[in-house]
């Protein structure tokens, strides 16, 4: 069968995967893109998957960028033709979502934000605990569209098995400190969550993990701290402090939240 000269047959699996994922992301690079097709069981060779990529781009679907700072300096992120698609597709794309939060709009700290989300999300299926990874277009779409929203759009809502058990908790990535104030309501929304029992903080520098924490000392919540390097060496092995500087191992508490459910 022909098609028309400069339209695109997209593969129901392969380019759908790659759409999807750039989605969820909001901007990732080409090698975490890579890394989440192998985590799909994409058994599709290297040199196939930078040709999907390449005419994804050359058909406006995705948009494709350079980011100096970055290691793997080419970003994509998904235009309003791939976006139109994957709603085609049935996927769940809010119409406020994208109005919001176009990817051309963006500057330098959501890209390194989302970069960091990525790197987090790759990180932490490599324990084989998760079985569920809601990225924040998810949850976004979910507090704008149903009547059950979560109290805030959390950077991610995790889901693991541990031990027979399951758990889930929100995750919040800070790579920069917000303002005391922007603190103060982040803590009564948190405070106000009937959905989540537990919440988790991951600080890019030190400076920023203790000036996070105070905002929230001795709330009721089990409010969680850590540091993204240790998160990235150790995992779910790592060390946090709760909001009275108690020192534990996120794996006991995240267990502990999975056998009391």
């Amino acid at each position: 069968m022909r098609y028309p000269t400069g339209s695109i047959l997209l593969h129901p699996i392969e380019d759908d995967h790659i759409l999807q994922q750039v989605m969820l992301s909001r901007y990732i690079s080409h090698e975490q893109l890579w890394k989440f097709a192998r985590l799909h069981d994409c058994m599709t060779p290297r040199s196939t998957f930078n040709w999907r990529i390449d005419r994804l781009v050359k058909h406006g679907l995705l948009r494709k960028q350079m980011v100096p700072l970055v290691g793997q300096s080419i970003i994509y992120s998904v235009q309003r033709t791939g976006m139109e698609y994957l709603a085609s597709r049935g996927e769940c794309v809010a119409e406020f979502n994208w109005r919001v939060r176009r990817p051309e709009d963006a500057g330098l700290g959501a890209i390194f934000h989302s970069l960091g989300l990525n790197d987090l999300c790759l990180r932490l299926k490599e324990t084989g605990a998760v079985f569920g990874w809601r990225w924040e277009t998810e949850i976004r779409a979910h507090n704008e569209l149903t009547g059950i929203p979560y109290t805030k759009d959390y950077d991610a809502i995790i889901s693991l098995h541990l031990s027979g058990g399951e758990t889930k908790f929100a995750l919040e990535y800070e790579r920069m400190a917000k303002s005391s104030s922007r603190y103060a309501s982040i803590r009564k929304q948190i405070e106000a969550e009937r959905n989540l029992n537990l919440f988790v903080y991951l600080a890019a520098h030190y400076n920023v993990l203790n000036f996070v924490l105070h905002h929230f000392e001795y709330t009721p919540k089990r409010v969680y701290f850590g540091l993204l390097s240790d998160f990235m060496d150790k995992a779910l092995n790592m060390d946090v402090l709760d909001a009275k500087l108690l020192s534990k191992r996120l794996s006991e508490i995240v267990l502990v939240d999975a056998n009391y459910r």
